[in-house]
């Protein structure tokens, strides 16, 4: 059993030195990853940090739907991000909607 905690305790030192190792490598891919999985949104795109299930989707896609305006509101809960199609409303009611139900949305950036 103590070989086996030290065979452990080995291993995560080991893989612990080969992250912080030359030039910080691993340290900056996970970086890179993080910050390319970020979605490029369109303007009728929203990217909602809060939203963890389906039950979440469920509630926003009800809400935005009761809005002047809002046709039809699409919820993907893996990348968070919001897609409405929204003609003759009013963009800043969303994000309002949003802020009221708990779930502040991040604005968009053109692609």
């Amino acid at each position: 059993m103590n070989n086996l905690i030290l065979s452990f305790i080995i291993f995560i030192s080991t893989a612990t030195f080969a992250c912080t190792g030359a030039n910080n490598s691993c340290q900056q891919g996970e970086r890179e990853t993080a910050s390319s999985s970020n979605p490029t949104l369109t303007e009728n795109q929203v990217l909602v940090p809060k939203i963890h299930c389906k039950g979440c989707a469920y509630k926003i896609r009800k809400e935005l739907k009761s809005l002047d305006g809002v046709s039809s509101v699409k919820v993907d809960v893996k990348t968070k991000v919001v897609d409405f199609d929204c003609q003759s409303c009013d963009k800043s009611a969303v994000y309002k909607k949003l802020e009221e139900i708990g779930y502040p949305a991040e604005k968009a950036s053109a692609i």
